[in-house]
């Protein structure tokens, strides 16, 4: 696999930040960008230039397959395992694993000695407290001190009533190392440009009041999930997307979804529906359908 320039300029300007700093860095890629290719690259090097063993945590088994598929494609003869009880494995002594940080967290011990962690999807680390990254990490440096991190994110902020950054001095990450902006890769021809639709229909905010800078949800909900803006909304979805392919709907609840779903199934629309409780094999089979074209919206 070749790299796209700034994949590897993230990859250069990272290693020369961790020559120059005894902290952790982070690298900003937009969602599209391609972060898996570059964690590969980043494995790669570690793996073949210092001898590193290297761990690479994601929180979701899909997360986790496609940065071990990635990692695979960039370097196809990698020692390269996987740790993750949603996709029964679990390998433990390759020089490479993909792991989910919830099959891991507690069982460092186990894994051996790690010279480098990468982390997708790094603004999920916890600032402070106890939280499954923070432990995996703990461990791991109680067998090897001197162990670097490297975290990957679009958006290296954590929402806690306000935007605060992931970064900072007594934080896991210290400082970004190399940011790439969604503007310049449109312009690049990397990421597509950007189409927004302003809808017509309107759902009434003005007794939807915030709490930590988030609107309430059960307010929320109320406001949208009204039988006369569902379905104004869903013939405006119907109208906007004729010559699309696919679509993703994104709902305030499972009963506002529910609605929605129903609305577009009246309008010829195939849709699936997945939330917080569907059952894992129910979710895994409606995302394949969709994946595959069966469902047109999701």
């Amino acid at each position: 696999m070749i790299l796209r320039p700034y994949q590897r300029a993230a990859i250069d300007c990272t290693w020369q930040w961790m020559r120059q700093h005894d902290g952790n860095p982070a690298i900003v890629l937009p969602t599209g960008a391609g972060k898996s290719p570059v964690m590969g690259a980043l494995a790669q090097e570690a793996c073949q230039q210092w001898g590193a063993r290297v761990a690479i945590l994601a929180h979701t088994k899909e997360l986790v397959s496609q940065n071990a598929e990635k990692l695979a494609q960039v370097w196809p003869e990698a020692d390269l395992g996987t740790y993750s009880a949603s996709l029964k494995r679990r390998d433990r002594f390759n020089q490479v694993l993909s792991c989910q940080i919830q099959s891991v967290a507690k069982k460092a011990g186990q894994l051996g000695r790690f010279n480098l962690i990468l982390i997708d999807e790094a603004h999920r680390i916890p600032l402070k407290g106890e939280g499954l990254y923070l432990q995996f990490i703990a461990e791991c440096r109680r067998f090897n001190p001197d162990l670097r991190v490297i975290g990957l994110t679009a958006t290296p902020y954590r929402l806690q009533g306000a935007a605060v950054p992931v970064c900072g001095p007594n934080y896991i990450l210290n400082e970004i190392s190399y940011e790439s902006r969604i503007g310049d890769l449109i312009a690049d021809g990397y990421l597509s440009a950007l189409v927004s639709k302003g809808g017509r229909a309107r759902a009434d905010l003005s007794e939807v009041h915030i709490r930590g800078g988030e609107y309430i949800e059960s307010e929320l909900a109320r406001a949208v999930d009204r039988k006369e803006l569902v379905s104004a909304a869903c013939d405006e979805i119907v109208d906007l997307a004729c010559d699309r392919k696919a679509l993703i709907v994104f709902c305030v609840s499972v009963d506002h979804a529910e609605h929605v779903q129903t609305a577009l199934q009246q309008r010829g629309v195939t849709t699936g529906l997945v939330h917080g409780k569907t059952p894992a094999a129910e979710r895994d089979a409606t995302i394949a359908d969709y994946q595959a074209g069966k469902l047109r919206a999701l």
